[in-house]
């Protein structure tokens, strides 16, 4: 499905501000820091991370810029993970950001690290700040755990309109 946001002219002002709201935990000697890792049952979506971006802003959300990184596995050796990220006006319906769900290529315990990129408009869900983001994770079966976790390189870039007030 084609997405059409609101089309940025240049001298156009606007504001953006970049966050890194996922994978806070102790620091490490290689500076590679995942969150706590979390545990879907079966084959129902539950989020390894869910955080509230809050920007300083006062203008409309045009659309974000983000890349996530994340890893998922199962707890079996018979079936896969599966993911998705999404995001919703604070408190809302969630809204997918990726077009298909990424689903681990390889089966088994090991960790299969996920990572997406890319510029997502503002629609109907999702167009203020400040908002929700998620990463969820499933088994893509009925019978085994699907285990995942964030990692803190994660990033997202919020572009909005400058209000006259600045």
């Amino acid at each position: 499905m084609a997405r059409h946001g609101k089309i940025s002219v240049p001298g156009e002002p606007f504001k953006a501000y970049t966050v890194h709201p996922f994978g806070r935990d102790y620091l490490s000697t290689n500076g590679v820091q995942y969150c706590a890792t979390a545990i879907s049952n079966t084959n129902t979506y539950a989020p390894i991370e869910a955080v509230t971006v809050e920007v300083p802003t006062i203008g409309e959300l045009l659309e974000i810029e983000a890349a996530i990184t994340w890893g998922q596995r199962s707890e079996g050796t018979t079936e896969g993970a599966v993911g998705m990220v999404q995001a919703r006006n604070e408190g809302g319906t969630w809204v997918d950001l990726l077009e298909t769900a990424a689903t681990n290529t390889t089966i088994g315990v090991a960790y299969q690290e996920m990572s997406y990129s890319g510029v997502f408009p503002a629609e109907t869900n999702f167009n203020r700040a400040p908002f929700d983001m998620r990463v969820v994770v499933k088994s893509s079966g009925t019978t085994e755990n699907a285990i995942g976790r964030v990692k803190s390189s994660s990033y997202v870039t919020v572009i909005c309109d400058q209000d006259s007030r600045d």
